[in-house]
């Protein structure tokens, strides 16, 4: 059994030290991303030159603001998106996909905007435009800060191509391995873990004073005990946060990403588990836009007051978080109600759909599938009815942790940053471990640089997004950030210690 903790031991040392920097940089961004909502308030606001009502408008109050806007400026989208004001985000935010037919330009600029999905942010009390609207691509989050912190969290801004978000599923893998194999070579150290070490002795064992070169030795060694004892402190009080967010982080991508599930659980049709896991709770924007050719005439606006109160019912007093539309003011329109992300843990929320009946009413999805006209609206299957997709929805809640109030975000981002401490230390522990050369010099010095300057360029580009408007992107930014502090503390403190270590080497 010793020889088996041994190697758990080494197994533990070795994948820390090669990807240890990888799993800090991923956790610190998660923990910055708890506070996602604020950070993107905080930008709006200084770009948009005032502060945001801290009082919120009723619901049917936001809706007609948003209505009007889209009916206006957005009047042949295939699809309209409305996101209402919440204490952390109190602003309208919608969002409208242009339909392919209403492309006029080149085919060069029309293969370009084709389906593109435009965003706009309104004041929730005038409805009027904060920022001017923006075409957006899949994952950028360029303009949106909390949005940049969680995308590095959750695919590493794509640096690594189609494979970031494996890359980024591993290392929640291999945040699990570490946990476990460090609490299970911890065996016979759990009575003396939290008892205070010796102190550096001055003599040595026959009562002679120890040389300088010798006291030096033993308080490098004290240093690395303190730090290994405080890792492995750190370690067991942030094991809860390391199993929950390590464990629903793998899930989730592993579902999202790697094909073994798929191919385990249905050989024979592998498309259904995404049908599962994806459960369709609206017909699509494109099905109903093409059937909408053999319609005729135009469908009455949909009036929402009702729509919202039918929801509040539904849902059991929960809000209303977000609307969407396909094909409005077309016959074959739906309307789909979803609750707010924070009234649940679960990523599935709640949702309410209306179709128009042959009656030109709107009615819920019961009631207007008998009448309806639209073959698509038969074809929506109940989201959440899978257990694949509520374990797989259930866990994606946990780990994103909208539902957190302000005092859980707290705590949750102290864990986060307390994980970030511990991985900290285990590195400073691992690398005294080395075999004393100008490589463990480098290393000592490199290490600590990377992760300094990372988290300075994290709080300068928040001060930056909050005290001024500058004409970079924030991934251009944080890089030129990065590089400053990284070159300012090389030159302080780094450099100075690397050019001073063989001198120490040599006298010893």
């Amino acid at each position: 059994m010793n020889g088996f903790l041994q190697r758990l031991a080494q197994l533990h040392l070795y994948l820390g030290l090669g990807l240890a920097l990888l799993l800090w940089l991923i956790i610190f961004a998660g923990s910055v991303s708890f506070y996602r909502a604020e950070l993107d308030t905080l930008q709006l606001q200084t770009r948009a030159g005032l502060s945001l009502p801290a009082r919120l408008p009723e619901a049917p109050q936001s809706t007609a603001l948003a209505l009007r806007h889209l009916q206006q400026n957005a009047a042949t989208a295939q699809h309209w998106y409305i996101e209402l004001p919440e204490q952390r985000s109190p602003y309208l935010k919608l969002h409208w996909q242009l339909a392919p037919e209403s492309e006029q330009q080149g085919s060069k600029q029309r293969a370009i905007r084709q389906g593109a999905l435009i965003q706009q942010y309104l004041h929730p009390h005038t409805g009027e435009p904060l920022l001017e609207p923006r075409p957006l691509r899949f994952g950028a989050t360029e303009h949106q800060l909390g949005g940049w912190f969680f995308q590095l969290h959750f695919n590493l801004l794509q640096l690594a191509g189609q494979h970031s978000r494996s890359l980024v599923a591993f290392a929640a893998l291999l945040w699990l391995l570490l946990t476990i194999s460090g609490l299970l070579s911890l065996k016979g150290q759990w009575r003396t873990l939290f008892r205070p070490l010796q102190p550096v002795p001055a003599v040595c064992a026959k009562g002679q004073q120890l040389s300088s070169t010798a006291q030096k030795k033993h308080l490098q060694n004290h240093q690395r005990a303190i730090a290994r004892r405080r890792h492995q402190q750190l370690a067991l009080f942030t094991l809860p946060f390391a199993l929950l967010f390590a464990l629903s982080g793998w899930l989730t991508q592993m579902f999202s990403e790697n094909s073994a599930p798929q191919q385990l659980l249905y050989p024979q049709n592998p498309y259904q588990f995404y049908t599962e896991l994806f459960p369709l709770a609206q017909p699509a924007a494109e099905t109903a836009v093409a059937e909408a050719g053999s319609g005729s005439g135009a469908a009455p606006a949909p009036d929402l007051a009702p729509m919202l109160l039918a929801a509040a019912q539904a849902f059991d007093g929960n809000a209303v978080g977000k609307i969407s539309i396909t094909a409005p003011g077309r016959p074959q329109s739906t309307v789909l109600l979803s609750s707010s992300a924070a009234s649940r843990v679960g990523n599935q929320p709640q949702t309410l759909l209306f179709a128009l009946a042959d009656n030109r009413q709107w009615q819920p999805f019961p009631a207007a599938i008998a009448s309806a006209s639209s073959s698509a609206i038969t074809k929506v299957e109940q989201a959440g009815d899978k257990p694949l997709a509520q374990l797989r929805q259930l866990g994606y809640g946990l780990h994103q942790s909208l539902y957190a109030g302000e005092i859980l975000r707290l705590v949750l981002l102290s864990f986060g940053l307390v994980s970030c401490w511990m991985i900290w230390l285990g590195i400073k522990a691992a690398l005294t471990r080395l075999k004393p050369g100008r490589w463990q010099q480098l290393l000592a010095v490199l290490v600590p640089a990377l992760a300094g300057a990372t988290v300075l360029a994290s709080l300068l580009l928040i001060l930056q997004s909050w005290l001024l408007i500058l004409p970079w992107s924030l991934s251009q930014l944080f890089v030129f950030n990065w590089l400053l502090c990284c070159g300012l503390w090389l030159l302080f403190s780094g450099w100075r210690g690397f050019a001073v270590a063989p001198q120490a080497l040599k006298a010893e």
